[in-house]
């Protein structure tokens, strides 16, 4: 199950979650720009952005937004001081995270998304855009036609519209943030014969995502 059929399932129980997702990084990191992770409001964590250091003071920072109606930050996080001679800090670079609340208003931008990559089709995004305080997700389907839960101004919607046509995961321009998500198709696996060990390995296959 993706990071994002994990978000769908929680909204569609009426929980609110941040998502913490690495838009940048320069030297070494736990892991590398696009990992991203769900904060639930209990603290508890759905996936990764690679554990240490980074990892806690992100979840720490998305548990403040959902305590305090915040939609959402960038944070910085240096990890080329002495405090990478520390256990849990074994990197020594500097990694840049997207943080923004997903609420009951988002369900229909996700479960638009999950559709997209349950039915393997190309061409469609997840672009969030932050500016200004305000936080915005949108769906761009593959005739690049734009659903978001706001209403959005002309300049708002060329934005998403610009990003999902990028091949970046994410842009920047002054006191803007775009992080425009690719959906891809899970990944299709075919097996041939159907013997004990083709059976444990479409087994396996399913677990991690085929």
């Amino acid at each position: 199950m993706s990071v994002y059929e994990k978000g769908l399932e929680l909204l569609r129980k009426g929980q609110s979650f941040a998502m913490a997702e690495i838009i940048e990084q320069k030297g070494s990191t736990p892991r590398g720009k696009g990992a991203r992770m769900l904060t639930l409001a209990d603290g508890s964590l759905i996936d990764t952005i690679g554990g240490g250091q980074l990892e806690n003071e992100a979840a720490r920072q998305a548990a403040a937004l959902l305590a305090g109606g915040i939609p959402g930050g960038v944070y910085t996080f240096d990890m080329t001081s002495s405090d990478v001679a520390g256990p849990e800090m074994i990197c020594g670079g500097q990694g840049t995270v997207l943080i923004t609340v997903f609420g009951p208003a988002e369900e229909e931008i996700l479960d638009k998304a999950c559709q997209a990559v349950d039915q393997r089709r190309q061409g469609c995004w997840l672009v969030t855009l932050f500016a200004g305080g305000q936080v915005l997700h949108a769906f761009v389907d593959e005739k690049k036609e734009l659903s978001c839960s706001q209403a959005l101004s002309e300049k708002q919607e060329k934005l998403i519209l610009d990003a999902a046509g990028a091949s970046m995961h994410s842009q920047e321009s002054p006191g803007v943030v775009l992080c425009a998500r690719r959906l891809s198709p899970n990944g299709r696996l075919l097996i041939f014969g159907g013997g004990h060990v083709g059976a444990e390995t479409a087994a396996l296959c399913q677990r991690v995502g085929f």
